[in-house]
Formats: structure tokens, C-alpha cells, sequence
């Protein structure tokens, strides 16, 4: 038996794995049931901190979580109609912006399944709508996005990037109000009744209709694509009052997208989504949840006579519970999974190629435990630690400890922290796209493949000045990254039969670094933040000598987001994209083999294309602003430049020669009006 970064295997039954984690968390459940309640008391009332805020719609939290409500991200330039959050997450410091066909979310360095996105704990694999455009989260439904950059508690759940989770109202509503946005790109909706005197039923709807207006502007490498998506969301609060809630979530999304070129191309992904929340708020503070998430994708193409299917999927059903009284936490959080990789099955010239995956059964079992208290005057300490068994699809478990420690200092108007965290990470998403596409599916960790983990410091610090009106914040990261994973396969080894994903991966270590920083106007006539950002995601392995960097990376960033009310009836906004260029790896030489073109690559990752760059306007007009009505139009354009910003590189025949050329999604600008509406 070998030990590597805390973390050993040995065979273990599932049911014992998590007969061993609930065990241990009972065990500290009632540790902290027995605690003394004076002495708590006395430390709630030391670490109590206070301090004036201008504005309660920008929160950040003292493990360094940054809140933002819907009321504040709909403030912001509604761009294509949509004040969409996720947009507005990756335009903050330290969260990387996407190409214009990249769905994936990229903080601190991270690739996209290296983050926690969720709805209200609740885990959303690939979170996104439009290729990027919108993600899955219906801003009329939520009433909270939180942002946390790294793991910094070990209440944080098993990934080695950032998290996103989104929530929803939790008491119970007096009256019927609701929103809606009809335009001409998509039409959202969501509504709030309330259902007797104990219950709540929040309701909401969206659907896109992107090719009605816009077939010709919707384009990749001159194919036209055809595309629709819509979703819905669901809360049912049963009863919530100020000793016990019970409520319902459930989501539905699907997205199908077609092509019209030589090649047909199909591919229709979605999410589904239900938890059960169980909270009690006193004497103990407890949050419960059991829960089922499930993404899904269908791909399937076709030229000439040959046709070739590619599906995909992952299933969770989990079960959370955290208790929390005075300085004291403790929680047990165990996952179930169900995968299946992307394998193809191909027809063509009567031949057939049988897909050759199996579905893979694995579970992820921790519990975990924290203590906070004062040590000096205004001066936090928060240390944890959480205990992992994983059990793979082999039956194997894979132990794993990940301590954690934040210290963070109050002074007033500005704060202080720095943080260290071990994280492990199981389940990851790869695929041949590289740029999180619907196509990049889940595996998990195995013999070949170790589970990922980290090392990962951070140093941040906020202040606010005249009178909270401003606020700056800036941040500095370092995190080294093991069992990174590279997936080298091309399509044409999809179609082989000798197809074997762990064949396609290769392992990498390497480190991410950077620094941020970020001035916010959150009042008055003019408001909106800028922010810049540097960060490196270096990789190396054995496979090349030389180091490279990861295909997310950007080094150089720079984000403005602006919005001026000249009145109380008309708003205008604006946001600005300027960002390093995306690695790729692109070709040396190309010959002909027996009639065939063939092309020998360089270094990888060695080039990158042009930088980005994006601006985007918009204008509201408010025809009708009541006391609880409100109606209006909005006007935006997307890349009102024109940028012909590059996605990725192609090798095609053009003009009777072959050339190397970069490939841009949109073509043009693309404007929208909608009608908004408040209730």
C-alpha cells in the first residue's frame, strides 16, 4: 500500500465506506449538541462583527464569498434581453471570460469541471445555454448568486476550482408578483403565489427562438446552425417559519442544435434536476437535503453513407446534512454516481462499430468539521478539516484528508484574509473540444487515472470608502496542481476499434498563479465596476519536455461594466471585453499519404489566437413605474464592434489550396429589442 498527498487506497464495500462517514458525523453531531450554550454565547458575541454597508445587494462574506442579488444583477446591462448572472460572473476579477462558443467557467486557473456549480447545494453539471450565451439559471426565478473562488472551508464540496450556487426566496410570500421579458432572441418568465397561508409556489419558464430572426448571423466556419433551448424551475415552500422550512426544487432544461453544412451534425444536451430541503433554524442550525441531478448529451452525425452516434451522461443522487451551533460546524455530504462516458457507435459502407463503454457506478462519501473562534481583537481563525472515501467503479476506495485554515482580520471598513486548503477531486470532464462544449462528457478517477488534487493560497483584501459608496478589492492566488488531466484524442480515434478513453488521456502537473484587482461604484447616477486580472495555469508532463500552458488560459484581462441613469425613466449600460488570445496547438507540416492529407503538430498549446475583445451596449426605457408595477423596453446589441473574435483553427481547401485559417462563431453584430415587465 503506497500513501501520495494524503490520499491511499484500499478495497472497500460502498456500504462500508458509508457506514465509516455517517459515523463520524453523528459523532461530531453530538459533540457539538453537548456544547456548552453560555459558552457559545459568549463567542458569538466576540466574533460579532459590524460595520456600515451602502449598499445590502454586495455582500462579501468573511471566508471571502462574494453575494450579489438579483435585484443588483438586474441592474446591469441587459444584454440580449437578459441580465443573465453567470454573464456577469465571468466579468468579475479572477473569473476567466469564454470565447463566443464556450459554455465552461473558468476561475482561478480552473477548468470547467473543476468548479461547483449549483442550486441551492445542489449540483448542475455543465451549466450552460446558447454555447455560452446564457446559462441555465432563469434570473427571475433566483434571489442570490454566491461566488466563491476557491475552496476556503471544508464545508466546500470536492472540486479544486470555485464555486457558483444560486438560491431562491425561503419565506413565504403575502401577494402574487412576478417578471417577464419577451424579445426577439428569447422570452423568459417567472411568478410567485402564494398557496394558503403556510405555502409559496414559484414558477418559471424560458424559451429561445434564435433562428426565427437571426438564421444567417448564427454561424461556424460558413455553416448555419440551427438552434433552441428552453428550460423551467420549480420551488415549492411547504411551510417556513422561524424554527423549521420544508421545500421542493426541481429544474428542466434541454438544448438542440442542427447544421445545414456537408457534414449533418445533431446534438441536443439538457439537465434535470429535484432536492428535497429540509432546514431547522433553532436551538440548532441543521441543512438537509436529498437530492437527484442528471446531465445528459446526444450527439449524432452524418456524411455521405456513414453515420455515427456519440452519447453521454452523468446521474448524481445525493444526500446532504450540515449542522451548525456557536463556533462549532460539522456535515456529511455523500454522492452516488452513475457514468456514462462518450463512446461511438458508427455505421458506414455495411460496417458497424459498436460502442464499447459501460456505464460506471462509483460513490464519493465525506464528512466534515470546522471550528471558528476570535484569537486576537477582529481576528478570525477558521480551521477544518474534511475525510473523503471514494469508492471507484472497481470497487477500490481511495482515502483522502484535506485540512484547511483561513485567518481573517476586520479593521473596520476593510478586510483582511489569507487561506491554505488541500482539495481532492474525483470526477473531472474532458473531451476532444477542449473549450467545455455539450460534447465534453464526465469520467472519474480509476487505476490509470488519480484522483486530482491541490495545494491552494490565498491572500484577499476588501475596503470601502466614501461611505461604502466604492468599494476595492484585490486578491492574490497560488495553487499546485496534481493529476491534471489531457485528453490528446482526435475524432478520428473515436471511430477506431480499438477506442479507449484512458488510451486518449495523459496526466499533468503543474500550478496556477495570479492576482486581480477591482473598484465598484455601487450608487448613485453612474454605477458598475472595472476590474483587471492576471493569471497563469501552466501544465507539464511526461509526454512533452516543455512546459504549456492549459487551453483555458488568458493571461492578460480587463473588464468594465457600466450603467447610467440620467433618469428615472431611462438607463443606459454598456460592457467591455479585452483579454490574451487562447492557446492551441496548431500544425508544422502537412503531406499526403496515400491520397490523404496528413499534418504533424508542434509543441502543445504553443500558439494562441488573437486577443478578444467585445463590446456590448444596451438601453432601458421605462414606460410605466408604479409602486408594485413596472413595465418597459430594453435595446442591446452584442459585439456592437463587429470583432471577428477567433474560436479556434481549421485546416480547409480554399481557393485551390489548403490553408490554416481561424474559424469565428458570430459574424456580426447581433441586436435585440425586448418588452420587460415587473409585478
Amino acid at each position: 500500500m503506497t500513501t501520495n498527498a494524503l490520499t491511499f487506497n484500499i478495497k472497500l464495500g460502498k456500504i462500508g465506506a458509508l457506514a465509516l462517514v455517517l459515523s463520524s458525523f453523528f459523532m461530531t453531531a453530538n459533540a457539538i449538541a453537548q456544547t456548552d450554550t453560555a459558552l457559545i454565547s459568549r463567542e458569538i458575541d466576540q466574533i460579532t462583527v459590524e460595520g456600515k454597508r451602502s449598499n445590502a445587494n454586495v455582500k462579501t462574506m468573511r471566508d471571502g464569498t462574494m453575494r450579489l442579488s438579483m435585484d443588483y444583477i438586474a441592474a446591469l446591462p441587459k444584454i440580449l434581453g437578459n441580465a443573465d448572472p453567470v454573464r456577469y460572473v465571468r466579468m468579475l476579477p479572477g473569473v476567466q471570460t469564454n470565447s463566443d462558443y464556450d459554455s465552461g467557467i473558468h476561475i482561478q486557473g480552473s477548468d470547467n469541471g473543476q468548479n461547483y456549480i449549483s442550486v441551492a447545494g445542489v449540483p448542475v453539471y455543465n451549466a450552460g445555454h446558447l454555447l455560452g450565451f446564457f446559462s441555465v439559471f432563469n434570473p427571475g426565478h433566483f434571489q442570490t448568486i454566491d461566488i466563491a473562488k476557491s475552496p476556503r472551508e471544508s464545508s466546500f464540496p470536492n472540486r479544486l476550482g470555485g464555486g457558483i450556487n444560486m438560491d431562491s426566496r425561503l419565506d413565504v410570500a403575502d401577494s402574487v408578483s412576478g417578471t417577464a421579458e419577451v424579445g426577439l432572441i428569447s422570452s423568459q418568465g417567472a411568478v410567485t403565489i402564494p398557496v394558503g397561508k403556510r405555502q409559496t409556489l414559484m414558477l418559471a419558464a424560458r424559451v429561445s427562438y434564435l433562428n426565427l430572426l437571426y438564421s444567417n448571423l448564427l454561424k461556424i466556419d460558413e455553416s448555419t446552425l440551427r438552434y433552441s433551448f428552453n428550460d423551467f424551475n420549480v420551488r415549492h415552500i411547504f411551510f417556513s417559519n422561524n424554527r423549521r422550512r420544508l421545500y421542493l426544487d426541481l429544474y428542466h432544461g434541454n438544448d438542440n442544435l442542427e447544421n445545414d453544412g456537408s457534414v449533418g451534425l445533431g446534438l441536443r444536451w439538457g439537465n434535470d434536476m429535484a432536492a428535497l430541503h429540509f432546514d431547522v433554524i433553532k436551538p440548532l442550525k441543521i441543512n438537509s437535503i436529498i437530492y437527484f441531478s442528471r446531465y445528459y448529451n446526444k450527439m449524432d452525425f452524418s456524411f455521405n453513407d456513414a453515420s455515427a452516434r456519440m452519447p453521454s451522461d452523468i446521474s448524481t443522487f445525493g444526500i446532504k446534512a450540515d449542522i451548525r451551533r456557536g463556533m462549532l460546524a460539522a456535515g456529511v455530504d455523500v454522492e452516488f454516481h452513475n457514468i456514462l462516458p462518450q463512446s461511438p457507435e458508427a455505421q458506414a459502407n455495411n460496417l458497424a462499430l459498436e460502442s464499447t463503454a459501460h456505464r460506471i457506478n462509483l460513490s464519493e462519501n465525506n464528512v466534515y468539521a470546522a471550528f471558528v473562534r476570535n484569537i486576537f481583537t477582529k481576528m478570525q481563525i477558521n480551521i477544518g478539516t474534511r475525510l473523503g472515501v471514494y469508492v471507484d467503479g472497481d470497487g477500490m476506495a481511495h482515502y483522502s484528508i484535506d485540512p484547511s485554515v483561513m485567518l481573517s482580520q476586520n479593521l473596520g471598513n476593510a478586510e483582511l484574509s489569507i487561506s491554505y486548503a488541500i482539495r481532492h477531486q474525483n470526477l473531472f470532464q474532458t473531451g476532444c473540444s477542449a473549450v467545455s462544449l455539450p460534447t465534453e462528457f464526465w469520467y472519474a478517477a480509476n487505476n490509470t487515472q488519480k484522483p486530482q488534487f491541490s495545494h491552494g493560497f490565498m491572500l484577499s483584501a476588501q475596503s470601502l470608502i466614501f461611505d461604502g459608496k466604492i468599494s476595492l478589492s484585490a486578491e492574490t492566488y497560488y495553487k499546485i496542481m496534481k493529476h491534471q488531466t489531457e485528453y490528446f484524442g482526435t475524432l478520428l480515434d473515436l471511430v477506431t476499434t480499438d477506442y479507449n478513453i484512458d488510451n486518449q488521456l495523459v496526466a499533468s502537473n503543474g500550478y496556477n498563479y495570479g492576482f486581480s484587482l477591482m473598484i465598484n461604484k455601487r450608487a448613485g447616477k453612474i454605477k458598475g465596476w472595472a476590474g483587471y486580472s492576471y493569471g497563469r495555469a501552466w501544465r507539464e508532463g511526461d509526454f512533452q519536455s516543455a512546459r504549456f500552458p492549459a487551453t483555458h488560459e488568458r493571461p492578460h484581462e480587463v473588464n468594465i461594466v457600466v450603467t447610467y441613469a440620467p433618469t428615472k425613466r431611462l438607463e443606459f449600460g454598456g460592457t467591455w471585453v479585452y483579454a490574451s488570445g487562447m492557446p492551441f496547438t496548431a500544425p508544422t507540416h502537412f503531406y499526403l499519404l496515400n491520397g490523404n492529407l496528413m499534418m504533424q503538430y508542434g509543441n502543445h498549446n504553443a500558439n494562441r489566437t488573437r486577443p478578444y475583445m467585445r463590446l456590448d451596449l444596451s438601453a432601458n426605457l421605462s414606460l410605466r413605474h408604479k409602486k408594485r408595477f413596472e413595465d418597459g423596453i430594453n435595446f442591446s446589441v452584442y459585439n456592437v464592434l463587429g470583432r471577428a473574435n477567433e474560436v479556434y483553427f481549421t485546416l480547409k481547401y480554399y481557393d485551390g489550396d489548403f490553408k490554416f485559417r481561424h474559424v469565428s462563431f458570430l459574424v456580426n453584430r447581433l441586436p435585440n429589442i425586448s418588452y420587460y415587465l415587473k409585478f
